[in-house]
C-alpha cells in the first residue's frame, strides 16, 4: 500500500462481533456454546483456543453442558445438540429413502451416507458409531441401516432366491446365468450378493460364495506350488469354461490379489504369501 493512503478496515460482520463479545464478557459455558455455534464437529483442542479457555477448563465446561443436553459427544469429537439432532435426522431420512426404494438390501454404503452429510472421515467415523449407540441406526460392515430395517423377501422372493441357491449347487463352477432364471431379477441378485450369498465376479457372471473361495484358494496354491497360474490352467481345474476362468482371474485381478504377468497371474499386493 503507498504510504498516505487511508487505511480500509472491513467492517466485522455480526458473528464476528457476537464472537468478540462473547470472549469479552461471557460466563465458560457461552464461550464454548459460541465456538461450537459454527455447526460442526471439534475436539477439545479446537475448541478451547476459540473459546479463549484452557484446554482442561474446557473439557470440564463441556461435560456440564453435556450433562445439561446442551452439547452431545461423539467419541472424542463435539458438536451443539441442534447440529446433532439435525445430523441424525438427515441420515435416517436418507436411510428410509434408500431402504424404500431398494427393500430388500441390508443398507445404504456407508461411504455414499458420509459424503451426503458432508463429513470427514474422522468425523463420521465418531457420529456413526455414537448414532450406533443410541439405537438410529446400525452399521453393517460397509453399509449402514435404519436399526429397525429388516430386509426380507416375500414368499416368491425366496423361492426365486432358492432356486439360484439350487442352480449354483448344481453347476458350481460354471452356472448359467443367474438373471435368466424364473423371477430373479436385478435387485434379488443385488441383495444376495450384498448378503454374500452369491459373489459378482464380472457383469452378468457370478458364482456362489462356496465356489468362490475354493477357486481363489485354488488360484493361489496353484502360484505357490507352480510360480504362476494361467486361464488355462484353472479352466482345467475346475473343468469350467474360459469365460469364468478369465473372469474370475479378471476380478482377482481388480480386487489385488493376482497381478497379471503376460498371460500368467501371480500373486498380487492383498495376498499375503503362504508359509510352508
Amino acid at each position: 500500500m503507498d504510504a498516505g493512503q487511508p487505511v480500509r478496515h472491513r467492517r466485522f460482520s455480526p458473528r464476528v462481533l457476537r464472537h468478540l463479545e462473547v470472549l469479552g464478557a461471557g460466563a465458560p459455558e457461552d464461550r464454548v456454546l459460541d465456538a461450537l455455534s459454527t455447526g460442526s464437529f471439534q475436539s477439545v483442542d479446537e475448541i478451547a483456543p476459540r473459546a479463549d479457555l484452557p484446554p482442561d477448563d474446557a473439557r470440564c465446561t463441556l461435560q456440564v453442558l453435556a450433562t445439561a443436553g446442551r452439547v452431545h459427544r461423539a467419541g472424542m469429537l463435539w458438536c451443539g445438540t441442534s447440529y446433532w439432532n439435525d445430523l441424525v435426522v438427515r441420515a435416517r431420512e436418507a436411510l428410509a429413502a434408500h431402504h424404500a426404494r431398494y427393500p430388500l438390501r441390508r443398507g445404504l454404503p456407508a461411504e455414499e451416507l458420509r459424503v451426503r452429510l458432508r463429513l470427514s472421515p474422522e468425523a463420521w467415523s465418531a457420529a456413526a458409531h455414537a448414532m450406533e449407540e443410541e439405537g438410529a441406526v446400525r452399521l453393517l460392515g460397509e453399509v449402514v441401516a435404519l436399526a429397525e430395517h429388516e430386509s426380507r423377501f416375500t414368499p416368491a422372493q425366496e423361492r426365486a432366491a432358492d432356486l439360484v441357491r439350487q442352480t449354483l449347487a448344481a453347476q458350481p463352477y460354471a452356472p448359467p446365468a443367474l438373471a435368466d432364471l424364473p423371477g430373479v431379477d436385478a435387485e434379488l441378485l443385488e441383495a444376495l450378493v450384498e448378503r454374500g450369498e452369491v459373489v459378482a465376479i464380472a457383469d452378468g457372471v457370478h458364482l456362489g460364495r462356496a465356489a468362490y473361495e475354493e477357486m481363489v484358494a485354488a488360484v493361489l496354491e496353484a502360484i505357490d506350488a507352480q510360480g504362476s497360474v494361467t486361464v488355462a490352467a484353472l479352466r482345467d481345474r475346475f473343468g469350467t469354461s474360459r469365460k469364468y476362468a478369465l473372469a474370475l482371474l479378471e476380478h482377482l485381478d481388480d480386487e489385488r490379489i493376482t497381478r497379471r504377468v503376460g498371460d500368467a497371474r501371480v500373486r498380487g499386493s492383498r495376498a499375503a504369501r503362504s508359509r510352508p
